[in-house]
């Protein structure tokens, strides 16, 4: 399979929580643009859902995404993340995520 990714991914654990849903999971890799998810639930290409990702010493954030395709029998997803005009809190919390994902790159 041709790799499509444009930004280098790095293997990270971390718990997600879909509101939504009522359902966990966790990540299994993290970019600047996305993360790979690991998940009971089952969910369908292309919708746009909001988690909450507990990120270790800051806490819970706040991220909306696409879901950019979902592999039922591994119970993995790609998760593309995007920002909704003019939520500010949002925005926030990518930024947060961003300055995270910068740190674990650093390691």
């Amino acid at each position: 399979m041709e790799e499509k990714r444009k930004k280098n991914r790095f293997n990270f654990y971390i718990p997600v929580y879909f509101p939504e849903h009522k359902s966990w999971g966790f990540t299994k890799d993290i970019s600047y643009e996305g993360c790979g998810i690991k998940t009971n639930l089952i969910l369908s290409e292309g919708i746009l859902i909001t988690m909450q990702m507990d990120i270790p010493v800051i806490g819970p954030i706040t991220l909306t995404g696409y879901i950019q395709h979902f592999n039922e029998d591994k119970k993995e997803t790609g998760f593309q993340f995007t920002l909704i005009k003019n939520d500010l809190s949002m925005a926030k919390d990518y930024e947060i995520y961003l300055q995270f994902v910068n740190s674990v790159c650093k390691l």
